[in-house]
This record gives C-alpha cells, sequence and structure tokens, in this order.
C-alpha cells in the first residue's frame, strides 16, 4: 500500500539549506533542516521530528543535481490530537529515541522502518560527514 492511500499523513517543513562548495565549485555538501509533522488518523498518534538532511550535489553539464541524500535525526516526540493514548512500549524501544516516534507511526501504520538512521552525534553522522569532506576535497 502506498502511504498517500493510507491513514498516515505527513508533512515535511523544510529549512534553508546551507551550502559547503569544492575549491571549483563543481560540488557542494547542502545540509538543511527539516521538521516532519505526521499523524494516524485512525490510531490517533502523531509525531514531530526534526531532523537534517545532508545532501551531496555535482554540478553536470551545467546543471547541479543531488545524488544522495542522507538524514541524520535530531529529536522527536509523539502528539496526542485528540487525547492521550497508549503507546507500545516494546514497538517503540526498537528505535533510537530521536526518531523514536516517528518510526513507531510508520510501523503502526504498515510501513516498518528496517534500518538504522544517522542520529545526532553517533558514530553513523560521524561517518557520514567525514565521508563527506573527503569526497568534497577530492
Amino acid at each position: 500500500m502506498r502511504m498517500g492511500a493510507s491513514d498516515a499523513r505527513t508533512k515535511h517543513l523544510i529549512g534553508t539549506p546551507v551550502v559547503t562548495f569544492n575549491a571549483d565549485a563543481t560540488k557542494a555538501i547542502v545540509e538543511t533542516n527539516a521538521m516532519i509533522i505526521a499523524e494516524n488518523v485512525r490510531l490517533n498518534i502523531g509525531c514531530t521530528t526534526h531532523n537534517r538532511f545532508y545532501d551531496m550535489a555535482e554540478k553536470r553539464n551545467g546543471v547541479w543535481k543531488l545524488f544522495h541524500r542522507q538524514s541524520i535525526y535530531d529529536m522527536g516526540g509523539f502528539t496526542f490530537p485528540l487525547g492521550i493514548v497508549d503507546i507500545d512500549q516494546e514497538t517503540v524501544a526498537k528505535y533510537p529515541r530521536e526518531y523514536a516516534a516517528l518510526a513507531y507511526l510508520l510501523d503502526k501504520s504498515g510501513f516498518p522502518v528496517n534500518r538504522v538512521f544517522a542520529t545526532r552525534g553517533s558514530d553513523l553522522e560521524k561517518h557520514m560527514k567525514e565521508a563527506g569532506e573527503r569526497w568534497l576535497a577530492a
């Protein structure tokens, strides 16, 4: 099932990107803050999650294109549009705290999160940024 046909609803609020170019302005790291607002109308539960996109972009034939997007999750929490509802603690505990509410909502909506994403200060974030800096300098 596609998310648009499910009980899940999402909205992404995207901030202004911060762009770091390489020396000859043909490659760039683009970092963008975003908020994901989501809810499941059947379960009467929602979440607000803050993340950062860490994108790699290249100028090819005079046109800039994003060719690799990664997310780093900073923090998130549940919202209760119609009042407090019970949370399945076993399910929410499967995910890192920074995106547990979003992953829980997706899981309970039929879209399980089957991988680990970078979180603020994690080894995944550090490795991602180190690799990005090497790529930009090459």
